[in-house]
C-alpha cells in the first residue's frame, strides 16, 4: 500500500467511521482524486475559477471528454497496449470519475440558473 500524508490518514480514519460499508481502497481512491482534480483545476482552471475551461462548453463538453476516455478504455480492452505511454489505464479511470462528478457540477450549475 502507498505511504500517505498523516493529514489523508485522518481524514481516511474518518471517512472509514461515517461510510463503514464501503471497499476500502474506494476511500483513499476518492482521497487521490481530490489531490488529481486540485493539481488539474490549478493547471487548467486558473486562479478565479477551477472549473474555467470546462465552462467553456458546459456539461455536455465534459461528456465529449468522457467518451473520448471510453473509447480509449475500449480500445486498451480490445489491443491490450497504449502508444502513449505518460496515461495508464488507471489513469484513464481517474480522468474518467473526476470528469463525471465535474460533469455533475456543471449540469447542476445549469438547472439551478435556469429555475
Amino acid at each position: 500500500m502507498k505511504k500517505y500524508p498523516s493529514k489523508l490518514v485522518k481524514i481516511y480514519k474518518l471517512m472509514r467511521e461515517m461510510f463503514p460499508y464501503g471497499h476500502p481502497q474506494f476511500y483513499w481512491i476518492v482521497l487521490e482524486l481530490c489531490q488529481l482534480h486540485s493539481n488539474k483545476s490549478h493547471d487548467y482552471g486558473g486562479a478565479t475559477d477551477p472549473l474555467y475551461n470546462l465552462r467553456q462548453f458546459g456539461w455536455k463538453g465534459v461528456v465529449v471528454r468522457l467518451g473520448d476516455k471510453f473509447c480509449r478504455l475500449k480500445n486498451f480492452c480490445e489491443q491490450a497496449i497504449f502508444k502513449v505511454k505518460n496515461e495508464s489505464v488507471e489513469d484513464a479511470f481517474d480522468d474518467t470519475a473526476v470528469y463525471a462528478i465535474l460533469g455533475k457540477i456543471l449540469k447542476q450549475e445549469e438547472d439551478n440558473k435556469n429555475k
